[in-house]
């Protein structure tokens, strides 16, 4: 299911985004047409014991259009009023830091409880060679402190994503 903006009408005209990829592909701001109150959403899911998930394709990096846009932004050094997207970068220390902490932050701050990862967008976004985006991105994922909770309420991690290879199993729970 679709939870962020799609922009359906301009992607179906082979409309991309700053980064080169189909527009819509990657999002993390709730579509409004279809969450007018994404928190009380995920509110009523835990009131009834039911756990959160969001699916992720995240290539395409911030775009202006995100809510956490201005804030990601300036955390990587980019002037929001340029309008230049954000990078994606999995590698990055600083990218995944301020990823996990004010973009994804906000998400889990609603109520997320876990990351349903959907990598298939090809080798190359990797600037490391013979790293697989996939595995990288489960251990980076896995590995993330955000994912435990807080104090006094610590969960083991735990997010659903495709097999990276031999190794991998030690971090998702795989399709």
């Amino acid at each position: 299911m679709d939870w962020h903006m799609t922009f359906y009408k301009e992607a179906s005209s082979g409309k991309k985004d700053q980064s080169g990829h189909t527009i819509g592909w990657t999002g993390f701001t709730w579509d409004k047409h279809l969450f007018p109150n994404a928190a009380a959403f995920l509110d009523w899911c835990k009131s009834r014991n039911v756990k959160n998930t969001l699916n992720l394709h995240p290539a395409s990096g911030i775009q202006p259009w995100e809510d956490t846009y201005q804030e990601m932004a300036k955390a990587m050094g980019i002037d929001p009023n340029t309008s230049r997207y954000v990078p994606f970068d999995p590698t990055d220390v600083k990218f995944t830091t301020n990823w996990f902490k004010i973009v994804l932050g906000e998400r889990l701050r609603e109520g997320i409880d876990f990351w349903w990862l959907d990598w298939q967008q090809g080798e190359d976004i990797i600037k490391i060679p013979g790293v697989n985006p996939t595995i990288w991105l489960n251990h980076v994922f896995f590995t993330n402190p955000m994912q435990f909770g807080t104090s006094p309420n610590y969960t083991r991690p735990f997010i659903l994503h495709r097999w990276g290879g031999l190794g991998n199993h030690r971090y998702q729970a795989g399709f």
